[in-house]
């Protein structure tokens, strides 16, 4: 049986501070074999934009899984966020 485990970045993780914080946190769970990453989108805080950061992750990473626990749908035109979702995607 494989176990798989993710990883939550938390709206007010202080993991999250810096670019090369970020990056490293990235790194490290590819790295170490984590099966998924996770942001939450937040306006406020010091995390970067949930969609803008998945956008970087999937052009850094190559087998880590990522996504969303939180999107707030509704503040989002959904033909704009469905290309953003979709370009993520690709």
């Amino acid at each position: 049986m494989k176990v798989k485990v993710g990883i939550q970045l938390g709206a007010n993780n202080s993991t999250l501070d810096s670019p090369d914080t970020f990056w490293r946190v990235v790194d490290e769970c590819e790295r170490l074999g984590f099966d998924s990453l996770w942001l939450s989108e937040r306006v406020s805080g010091r995390i970067p934009d949930s969609l803008t950061a998945l956008g970087a992750i999937a052009g850094r990473t190559r087998q880590l899984k990522f996504g969303t626990s939180v999107l707030v749908v509704p503040a989002y035109n959904p033909v704009l966020l469905a290309k953003m979702l979709a370009t993520i995607d690709v």
